[in-house]
């Protein structure tokens, strides 16, 4: 259980840097809103 959960821990966090990624650039927001 701990290396699964580590491994979540991991990709939740990439997750959360690619989302912010998106939303501090114009480009993330435009294809945020045509794929929304």
């Amino acid at each position: 259980m701990g290396p699964a959960l580590l491994l979540y821990s991991l990709l939740g966090a990439a997750a959360l840097i690619g989302y912010i990624f998106l939303f501090k650039t114009k480009k993330g927001r435009d294809w945020l809103e045509r794929n929304s």
